[in-house]
């Protein structure tokens, strides 16, 4: 790895993101992140949280990659860094492309009517124009309000409200065959 300036407290700590205080030689995390730190940060949104490549990809050069992800990933600038590209991601591209999707699958004439409706449902339902009888949760709270354990839930009850129907429709198939 490169060193740092000579004099600029170059060494380990100062590539990892860290200056000294000035008090006694202790060190404490910079400000904002390093180069590095950020190519890290957008590369571990991207692909998902695959640290590993992140680390490639941000050019670092560990022995064990799994101790330089979380060293990395322990900083608490970096852990707000990937917070906050985390929801750019997501109320941004991801967010237009959930959108898009969701106008696909209910213009496309191949897309199943059952999915069609519940597509136009949920678009309807996230945008607060719903009857309010059938909300996904039921004191009316926001999806943002909601704790991961009541939003995992909601999507086991869509899940098995799904399975029943997709089993209803396979047995009335069957029973179509036997006819």
């Amino acid at each position: 790895m490169p060193r740092g300036k000579p004099g600029s407290g170059g060494g380990v700590a100062a590539r990892q993101g860290v200056i000294r205080n000035g008090r006694g030689g202790k060190f404490q995390p910079a400000v904002g992140l390093t180069e590095k730190q950020e190519r890290f940060v957008h590369a571990y949104v991207q692909n998902g949280g695959d640290g590993r490549r992140a680390l490639e990809a941000a050019g670092y050069n560990y022995k064990d990659p799994a101790q330089g992800v979380r060293e990395l990933t322990r900083q608490r600038h970096v852990k707000a860094a990937l917070q906050k590209e985390r929801e750019r991601q997501i109320t941004g591209r991801l967010a237009s492309k959930a959108l898009r999707t969701l106008e696909d699958l209910m213009d496309s004439e191949e897309t199943p009517a059952p999915v069609r409706f519940q597509a136009a449902r949920f678009s309807l339902q996230m945008a607060g124009h719903d009857s309010g009888s059938d909300r996904l949760d039921p004191d009316d709270r926001p999806l943002n309000e909601l704790s991961v354990e009541e939003l995992q839930q909601i999507v086991l009850d869509a899940g098995r409200s799904r399975l029943k129907t997709i089993e209803g429709e396979a047995q009335r198939a069957d029973e179509s065959e036997l006819e």
